[in-house]
């Protein structure tokens, strides 16, 4: 394995970790550049495996950025609705269209990530979702934007 091949990988994910943590201290910089090097290498020879090729590789560029949208934005709303105290839990049941497990588990982590929402199981292709959303809004929310925010951004 060649050094030069895992340099593109190990800066996106290196930029990954600047926007995710949103922490500009030197030591955040040097944890994460430890930490995505190390990462780099271990996966490289994975996604060397599934031939990504460039067009498809702009589409997780989109997908990540959503994805990092979608973090700030419930966290936002969240904040405001636990406040407020305008908020409760629900478990949804999501159908999603697409059939393939490594897509399906994107999703379901996707959906970890996002605060406010929990992956709790999944089967075929089927997610069983714990969501915390506010009293006027009904289940049909959280189903159709995991569908449409994550789903949707991965066909």
């Amino acid at each position: 394995m060649k050094l030069k091949k895992i340099i593109p990988l190990w800066i996106f994910l290196f930029i990954f970790w600047i926007f995710l943590t949103l922490n500009f201290y030197f030591l955040n910089y040097v944890v994460g550049a430890i930490i995505t090097f190390i990462v780099s290498i271990i996966s490289y020879p994975i996604i060397e495996k599934l031939n990504i090729k460039n067009l498809y590789l702009l589409k997780i560029f989109k997908y990540l950025f959503i994805l990092l949208f979608n973090i700030y934005k419930s966290s936002i709303i969240y904040i405001k609705n636990i406040l407020s105290n305008d908020s409760r839990l629900v478990v949804v049941e999501v159908h999603l269209t697409i059939k393939n497990p490594l897509l399906i588990s994107i999703v379901a982590n996707s959906i970890t990530l996002t605060p406010g929402t929990t992956t709790i199981d999944y089967y075929d292709n089927k997610l069983i979702v714990l969501a915390l959303i506010s009293n006027k809004d009904k289940e049909d929310k959280v189903i159709n934007g995991i569908i449409n925010n994550f789903e949707k951004n991965l066909i």
